[in-house]
């Protein structure tokens, strides 16, 4: 046996008044998850509501107010600068930063007016994805810290109706958004424990899907691609996949640093004791493998 197949063979178990719980440590994260025992019990799962956009909605402003010579886009009273432009997505240059003049934050938004990634259409879901990466790459050589994501619902901090991402980089080590580099070596053994457990929805030449077995958040789902393309087609998949079982639930992708393309979908159900991701430990209701079943068996 190697010393892999050994790792994922093995995890810690204890026992508290008849209760048994699991100690994991996720490969990519580092952190440590505390699993309780919650089979056969049920969950509720946070239904997604989005904000009112009060009649007026400022994305789709944007896209249709006119482009200056200097790419600059006159909304009203407001100007924003135009970073990138496609058919299917435009990004606008620092706007709504959280760490003011030592940080940046760029905006990913569709063109076209959706709420959800799943609405989107293969094309789009690609065109929105490249411009993330890019857009994290163009952020990378200016900043410590960069950090690229898409929040869908209230409850994830979905703050417009219309299909958004955010890039954003920081100089700031207090109050940065955690960067996490991970080797060619941990992305395998994740996915080596993912095949081990049960848990793995997809593999194939151009992308692995797979619940994750020492999730940050519970339910997470993580897609490991080669290409833009076959990033968006798995993504895509996994979200429509997640919402047919689930219903319209609230989640967050968000895209780490690694050899190859590596996101996280974070869907949001009930956990307790979940603190902020990567920090810290982790207390997961829902097993991994109940929601590997249900996605298998949809």
């Amino acid at each position: 046996m190697t010393r892999l197949q050994r790792r994922v063979a093995t995890s810690t178990v204890r026992v508290i008044d008849n209760n048994s719980e699991e100690i994991r440590r996720d490969p990519l994260t580092g952190v440590i998850s505390i699993h309780p025992d919650q089979r056969n019990k049920p969950f509720p799962v946070v239904r997604r509501t989005l904000p009112d956009p009060g009649g007026h909605c400022v994305f789709c402003g944007l896209a249709a107010a006119p482009v200056s010579d200097t790419n600059d886009i006159q909304n009203g009273d407001d100007v924003s600068h135009l970073q990138r432009d496609s058919p299917h997505s435009f990004v606008i240059a620092n706007r709504w930063s959280p760490f003011g003049p030592a940080g940046g934050a760029d905006l990913v938004i569709a063109r076209r007016h959706v709420t959800d990634f799943e609405t989107l259409s293969p094309d789009e879901s690609e065109d929105v994805l490249t411009a993330l990466l890019e857009g994290r790459a163009r952020h990378r050589p200016a900043f410590r810290r960069t950090l690229a994501f898409v929040n869908v619902g209230l409850e994830v901090n979905g703050t417009q109706p219309h299909l958004h991402g955010q890039i954003v980089s920081t100089n700031v080590d207090a109050t940065a958004p955690v960067a996490m580099t991970m080797t060619a070596n941990s992305l395998d053994e994740d996915v080596a424990l993912a095949h081990h457990h049960g848990l793995v929805l997809n593999d194939s030449s151009r992308s692995v899907t797979y619940v994750a077995w020492a999730p940050t958040t519970t339910g997470e789902v993580r897609v490991i691609a080669q290409d833009p393309k076959g990033f968006a087609e798995a993504l895509h998949t996994a979200i429509t996949d997640l919402v047919d079982v689930y219903g319209p639930l609230a989640y967050n992708i968000v895209l780490l640093d690694g050899p190859r393309l590596v996101a996280q979908l974070l869907p949001r159900f009930t956990a307790v004791g979940v603190l902020p991701p990567y920090f810290g430990m982790a207390v997961v209701m829902i097993p991994p493998s109940d929601v590997a079943d249900a996605l298998a068996h949809r």
